[in-house]
């Protein structure tokens, strides 16, 4: 998969950051432990496939025995496509579980005893990577979902590129931002990026946007295009919230406790989902429990990144957005959020870790797909006694969710309309839709091949 070269060659500029010293990482065959799914409308189950990572206990048989600074580098071998999230979810929460010894704690985004304390470039480059993650999905993933050839020629000028490493300084990579917010205000959106998220706030002006400026930037086209069967649907959105650490505990139990928690997880008895739609910062509540700003001052609830056991947050609060109602609504967010991040002053994306006890501890990650979570026990000498891993792509993909659900509704040779759901929902794995004749499928060819 070149997607996944792009993310590794990325990680191999992080692995020399961590220094000379650090042993070398296994090279797990990522192809086979991915998995993919396949999208079956009109069909139960609507939803097939798993990622065999996932299953039973591999990944922490995979993991079991590392040093405990040596898992990030092997989770974003594993998980190719998102490697940078995985990578600083891991380190988060190896360094808030403890136990690490300090010559194998250098370059870790978190440092051991402060739970959670993220480094300011690691703020700068989650923002940074992000954006790049959004880019790539509108650019490369939404025309090959719709059988397309994608069409570069609108990102000519543009700062942030579809491939290469985030910088290391947390002042460059803020530098690419606001350098591709300028481009993206003057090339594409013809006026400063905040007056557009202003102006387009309500779906009908957004969509009225996208009518106009359809035939020349591709974003605007595949919205445009995709309107009326994105819209068809009612789409009641079960976002996956957690209200506060205590809730935050009982999920590190489930995900500890179960084995293939991961593979179908729940949270209060049925599925949710997650993604650019769902985010912390959209809460109803005018008090958050991961603070505006994403970093703490000390103890729980604190400016470095402790979950917060209880009290009011007294960070500024932006605005709640409404939850989705249909998949369209879904596909804007990630357009919508690719603009929010080019002109943003303070970070808007969270991230953090609490320990559970000590040597065991979670950690979270708001990146492109949605809420990541990393769950790491290590036992006395550093090492790691059991992993697992709980991403987006498994609350999106679950076989009684908001998807599956959807796709049931379809016409088995609507096979447009499910790979736009399969867009609006985005895996992070291979994913093809089933053509209504057995035996036969409609490739959905992901942009990874093109990366």
């Amino acid at each position: 998969m070149c997607g996944g070269l792009i993310h590794l060659n990325a990680a191999g500029a992080r692995v020399r950051h961590l220094g000379a010293a650090m042993p070398s990482v296994p090279s797990p065959d990522s192809a086979q432990l991915a998995g993919a799914y396949r999208l079956r409308p009109g069909r139960r189950p609507a939803i097939v496939g798993e990622r065999p990572v996932l299953e039973g206990r591999r990944l922490a048989a995979l993991l079991r025995g590392l040093p405990a600074a040596r898992a990030p580098n092997t989770c974003a071998a594993v998980f190719t496509l998102c490697a940078h999230a995985h990578r600083r979810t891991s380190e988060a929460a190896v360094a808030a579980a403890g136990f690490v010894r300090e010559q194998d704690a250098a370059g870790l985004a978190c440092e051991p005893g402060a739970p959670g304390r993220a480094r300011e470039e690691d703020a700068a480059g989650l923002q940074l990577e992000t954006a790049r993650d959004h880019l790539r999905a509108v650019a490369l993933d939404w025309p090959a979902r719709a059988g397309l050839a994608p069409s570069l020629e609108w990102l000519r000028g543009s700062p942030l590129r579809l491939a290469g490493a985030s910088p290391q300084e947390p002042q460059a990579a803020r530098r690419i931002l606001r350098a591709f917010g300028d481009w993206l205000g003057t090339a594409v959106l013809q006026r400063a990026p905040a007056e557009w998220l202003a102006d387009c706030a309500q779906p009908a002006a957004l969509h009225a946007w996208c009518e106009q400026h359809a035939e020349a930037f591709v974003p605007a086209r595949m919205l445009r295009d995709w309107h009326g069967p994105a819209t068809q649907h009612a789409l009641p959105c079960a976002p996956l919230r957690i209200a506060d650490a205590g809730q935050l505990r009982t999920l590190a139990a489930a995900l500890a406790g179960g084995a293939d928690f991961s593979q179908r997880p729940h949270w209060q008895g049925e599925p949710r989902e997650t993604g650019p739609w769902s985010r912390q910062r959209h809460v109803q509540e005018a008090a958050p429990w991961w603070p505006h700003g994403h970093v703490q001052e000390t103890g729980p609830g604190s400016r470095h990144g402790h979950a917060r056991e209880s009290g009011p947050s007294s960070q500024p609060h932006p605005a709640p957005a409404r939850l989705p109602t249909t998949a369209w609504d879904r596909l804007a967010a990630r357009w919508i959020e690719l603009v929010e991040l080019s002109c943003a002053d303070a970070p808007l994306l969270r991230q953090g870790a609490l320990q559970l006890v000590p040597g065991e501890a979670i950690a979270w990650c708001e990146m492109a797909r949605g809420l990541l979570f990393h769950w790491v026990r290590l036992d006395p000498a550093g090492q790691v006694q059991d992993y697992r891993v709980l991403a987006p792509t498994e609350w999106n993909f679950h076989p009684q969710g908001t998807l599956a659900r959807a796709l049931e509704q379809l016409a088995p040779a609507d096979t447009a309309a499910a790979a736009m759901l399969g867009a609006a929902f985005d895996a992070c794995v291979p994913c093809s839709v089933a053509s209504e004749e057995p035996g036969l499928e409609v490739a959905q060819v992901r942009a990874q091949a093109h990366r």
